[in-house]
């Protein structure tokens, strides 16, 4: 189909991980399409992430007749966003990647080598914790139960509707009359959910080492190992070797979904994930939740 569209960033307000979901969302919409992707605001130009979506791209297009542009439905809601793309390719979006944008994997690991980049762990032998710390903490954000924003959206794509005048009466009925977008944001896990799933796998796993990831701001109150880094692709690198990981609820953690090399994945619910099709009728994939 002739065409094209132009990838858009989020602004200078997002980073890494909001960035680069937000990036393969759009390029997902253009490939089924099998719309020419002009891609030209990226932010994070020399993360090895973005540099690998744009090899991605250019390979993409070398067939592709540029054509008119198309005007893409856009919103900068990263959920509602995420959620047509899901209800318009009818499958969950990691499921989708995985299966027709593979490419962007072999490109990141070619740059990782070139980047010299080595995980400092053994990734056979290691549970990597991903906390959410620097720019949301508890004394703006709440720890929250999930599953209220997570069913809210999941049934909204179960019923292709994407209407959310609801949203407020929804909350409402479950007992949240203020703030309720609290209840789906970004925001800190406490201990004691991580603690759990540690725990429950230390059963399985008795000999593995527990290795915490985050930002190089923030306190960390759980008794383990900590890699903090300045450059956050370094962080999301290691998240995306690891075999078992324990992610935050954060877009930071839901971008290495994508490209994980990970056999159990541990995820809080909040609407965010099931934005991404988990767990609706499009879902093709299967993660371990927690609230």
């Amino acid at each position: 189909m002739d065409g094209y569209i132009k990838i858009t960033n989020r602004g200078a307000g997002d980073r890494l991980g909001a960035q680069i979901t937000h990036y393969i969302c759009q390029i997902i919409y253009a490939h089924y399409n099998n719309y020419y992707i002009e891609y030209n605001e990226e932010r994070y130009p020399s993360s090895i992430f973005t540099i690998a979506l744009k090899k991605f791209v250019n390979n993409y297009n070398k067939d592709k007749i540029k054509g008119k542009l198309v005007e893409f439905v856009f919103t900068n809601d990263w959920c509602k966003l995420n959620s047509f793309v899901v209800l318009y390719v009818k499958m969950d979006l990691i499921s989708y990647f995985k299966k027709n944008l593979f490419e962007i994997i072999i490109h990141l690991d070619e740059l990782a080598t070139i980047k010299k980049y080595i995980t400092p762990f053994d990734v056979n032998n290691t549970i990597v914790v991903h906390l959410r710390l620097d720019d949301v903490d508890f004394t703006n954000r709440i720890d929250y139960d999930g599953h209220i924003s997570f069913d809210y959206i999941k049934n909204k794509m179960n019923v292709e509707n994407l209407n959310y005048n609801d949203e407020f009466d929804y909350y409402r009925s479950q007992n949240i009359s203020s703030n309720f977008n609290l209840y789906n944001c970004q925001a800190p896990l406490s201990d004691y959910k991580i603690e759990n799933i540690i725990q429950d796998l230390k059963k399985k796993y008795e000999n593995y080492k527990i290795i915490i990831v985050t930002s190089p701001y923030g306190n960390v109150t759980l008794p383990y190992d900590i890699i903090r880094s300045d450059d956050p692709s370094v962080d999301l690198f290691y998240l995306t070797q690891a075999k078992i990981v324990i992610l935050s609820r954060s877009t930071f953690a839901l971008s290495s979904l994508y490209l994980t090399n990970a056999k159990e994945i541990y995820l809080p619910k909040w609407g965010y994930l099931s934005s991404l099709g988990l767990e609706s009728k499009y879902s093709n994939i299967s993660f371990k939740y927690f609230n």
